[in-house]
């Protein structure tokens, strides 16, 4: 993907503000920009409202799209999440299914701007439609999205593994084919990370007003399946009961 230079200009105090609010947001001024850039081709047009003495000139309401259900998988890696979800979307295929890594093959070049293309597209395809959505549940991205799903039927999976059987089941390889801009030396410590994070006040802070379910993640892949259908209220699918045989995700 070629990339190009956008030139901006402005005083030196002016952007040393901006450097100090954005640090504290955890993003460089750079940073933000882009994010403003990307929500607003996304959104065809400016991603806030704009006024003038109080007359609104851009009015850009919140979109409510026929969704249904949105249900999100999060959980730390090797968890089981794409096992879940699989096992979860041949049931119902009338929902779609994605993981942020499905996006990271399709928009990702291993660059930030690449990480950039393929969260705000997998957030345009969680805010659309229906589905099975698979992430950490950590990232600024996953806040901005949570943020945003304010008015929709959300349901949060949390999928619960102990942190050393996710790492005994590490292999090396499993990303080779996954651009990513953040390349973590010690796969062991992004798990860690991830754990603390899940149990963290920001992740009960970003998962205030939606359904919460924390599933067992060590229970056969049946029976999760089953709790997470009771849990969300999908119809059993025809012809189909809780007790069918799926494969269990072996340690």
């Amino acid at each position: 993907m070629e990339k190009v230079e956008i030139g901006l200009e402005t005083d030196a105090e002016f952007k040393a503000e901006c450097d100090e609010l954005f640090a504290k947001l955890g993003v460089s001024t750079e940073e933000a920009i882009s994010v403003f850039l990307h929500q607003a081709v996304m959104e065809q047009g400016f991603p806030f409202r704009i006024e003038l003495k109080g007359e609104p000139l851009v009015c850009l309401e919140p979109t409510n799209p026929e969704t249904g259900k949105v249900i999100h998988i999060f959980g730390k890696p090797n968890s089981g999440k794409t096992v879940l979800r699989n096992a979860l979307a041949e049931r119902h295929p009338d929902f779609n299914s994605y993981s942020i890594n499905d996006f990271r093959k399709w928009y990702g070049d291993g660059t930030y701007d690449g990480e950039i293309d393929a969260q705000f597209n997998f957030y345009a395809i969680e805010l659309g439609s229906k589905g099975f959505y698979e992430r950490s549940g950590r990232g600024r991205f996953c806040q901005y999205m949570m943020n945003s799903l304010y008015d929709q039927n959300v349901y949060i999976i949390v999928l619960d593994v102990p942190d050393d059987i996710c790492i005994s089941r590490i292999d090396p390889h499993k990303y080779d084919d996954i651009p990513h801009s953040a390349h973590w030396a010690k796969p062991e410590e992004y798990i860690e990370l991830v754990s603390r994070f899940l149990c963290s006040k920001q992740f009960k802070g970003m998962c205030r007003g939606y359904k919460v379910l924390r599933l067992d993640g060590m229970i056969p892949l049946d029976q999760q399946v089953a709790q997470v259908e009771r849990f969300t209220g999908i119809q059993d699918p025809a012809g189909q009961r809780y007790g069918i045989q799926l494969p269990t995700f072996r340690n």
